[in-house]
């Protein structure tokens, strides 16, 4: 089963923050985040080292800015971690002088969910090759027909759907869902076997198309 996804690694905010110039001669970093329990980390643009400060929400005084990086050089480098979630990061000029405050909507990682979906399917499918190998032909067509409801275009799904109406002596609906999994995916070789055994060892025929219907 292939899955295609749009790379997607990484989300940059660059923001200069010059501006933000406090009255008070102490200087903070607040940092909040939507969802909370974000991971902050701090360098100096340039390094390679990133220090982890603490979680959000946050908030930092200068005595605590000052063992971590070099106030004096500019610009720094603030980034935000969440699992789950695409990194953010932030750039700051003159952070010395400025005090920031700051709130973060972060995105969901589009690349998680998917492993996540996943893991999810790989789990069904292999509940339903143990059913069918035990021969719970009726609870694994109901596993597969929830799957094909989520994934209509995923080849192994009729593919084991194919194989279930097979055990089951029902040859027609075999025939039908093998197809499928060969028109989903030309590369799959075990439908495309199953499919001519079904054919031309078995003598099945495929039902004839109604009127108007696509084939």
């Amino acid at each position: 089963m292939e899955v295609f996804m749009k790379p997607r690694l990484l989300n940059i905010i660059f923001i200069v923050l010059s501006v933000l110039i406090g009255c008070s001669s102490t200087r903070e970093i607040s940092i909040k985040s939507t969802p909370d329990e974000a991971e902050v980390f701090i360098k100096e643009l340039g390094s390679d080292k990133l220090e982890s400060i603490g979680k959000t929400p946050l908030v930092l005084e200068e005595k605590i800015i000052d063992k971590v990086v070099n106030t004096e050089k500019a610009p720094v480098l603030i980034e935000v971690r969440r699992a789950g979630y695409m990194k953010q990061q932030l750039i700051v000029n003159n952070l010395g002088k400025t005090n920031i405050h700051y709130d973060i909507n972060l995105e969901a990682n589009n690349i998680s969910n998917i492993i996540s979906k996943i893991d999810d399917v790989g789990t069904g499918l292999f509940e339903v090759q143990r059913l069918l190998r035990a021969g719970g032909y009726e609870e694994s067509l109901k596993m597969l027909k929830e799957l094909n409801e989520q994934y209509p275009y995923s080849s192994i799904i009729h593919e084991l759907t194919g194989a279930a109406y097979y055990f089951k002596k029902d040859y027609k609906n075999s025939l039908i869902y093998y197809d499928m999994a060969y028109k989903y995916n030309p590369n799959n070789a075990d439908a495309f076997r199953m499919k001519k055994y079904l054919e031309d060892e078995l003598g099945v025929e495929r039902p004839l198309a109604k009127k108007g219907s696509k084939q």
